[in-house]
């Protein structure tokens, strides 16, 4: 009687198991496109917001020595030069701003990625903290250099060339601050870049190996169906036996 109810559930349990093999076999294949774009297009965003703060930087990489070379030129009109510098420090506040903003998305990526251990192993070219850390320092230090430059404004209109190699070595730092910033983006975006392209190989290496997951377990519940079926096959001759033919 135990035998037969094992083989009942045996059988149960393999045809079950069969049917969650078959589902998770077929099911990996069928969101392996999905994953793959989903993946590439949330890498491909974030590439896109950075090549726009590259953009954006550079920009500003080069109002900023256009007015560092302005306010080394001695000029009776100061007006036109004050009007630049106001235009010229409000970009590179916008600069700062969209570097932030793009790093910041960039790093919760990164984060998401790292946080599934095999992704993490697999897209060793994903940027690494240091590299968010260094952008962040970089950008603390651009924005106290843009307060200290604002407030040196006012002085322009003394003219005199201490006050205009002061603002000078200050806009001069600005000079430098962007430059490495740049670097560091355009760093960051080489690594996206390689890991865009190293997605789908990935995927389709999990997807082959879950398959193969899928596989041996299909075949594991498909032994236990025929071991169970013979179970209640051998319960049912038993029980055959032991009942005595009737009497003619």
């Amino acid at each position: 009687m135990i035998k037969r109810i094992v083989g009942i559930l045996g059988i149960i349990l393999g045809v079950v198991g069969i049917i969650l093999a078959v589902v998770l076999l077929i099911g990996i294949w069928v969101i392996n496109p999905t994953i793959t774009n989903g993946l590439q297009g949330a890498v491909r965003s974030v590439n896109q917001g950075l090549t726009t703060t590259n953009q954006v930087l550079t920009t500003a990489d080069t109002r900023a020595s256009e007015l560092r070379a302005a306010i080394q030129t001695r000029s009776e009109n100061l007006q036109p030069l004050l009007d630049r510098f106001s235009g010229s420090v409000g970009q590179m506040r916008a600069a700062v701003d969209t570097t932030r903003s793009a790093i910041d998305v960039a790093q919760e990526v990164v984060g998401m990625a790292n946080s599934v251990p095999l992704l993490a192993r697999s897209l060793s070219d994903l940027p690494q903290g240091a590299t968010f850390e260094e952008a962040a320092r970089i950008l603390d230090k651009l924005s106290e250099t843009l307060v200290n430059l604002e407030q040196e404004a006012p002085n322009l209109s003394e003219a005199g060339q201490e006050v205009r190699d002061r603002i000078s070595s200050r806009i001069e730092e600005i000079e430098g601050d962007v430059s490495r910033l740049i670097a560091t983006v355009e760093q960051t975006r080489a690594d996206l870049d390689r890991t865009e392209a190293r997605i789908p190989s990935l995927i389709n290496t999990i997807s082959i190996v879950v398959s193969l997951i899928a596989l041996w377990f299909g075949l594991a519940q498909y032994c236990l169906l025929l071991v169970s079926r013979r179970w209640l096959f051998e319960s049912k001759e038993v029980v055959s036996e032991a009942v005595p033919p009737d009497a003619s």
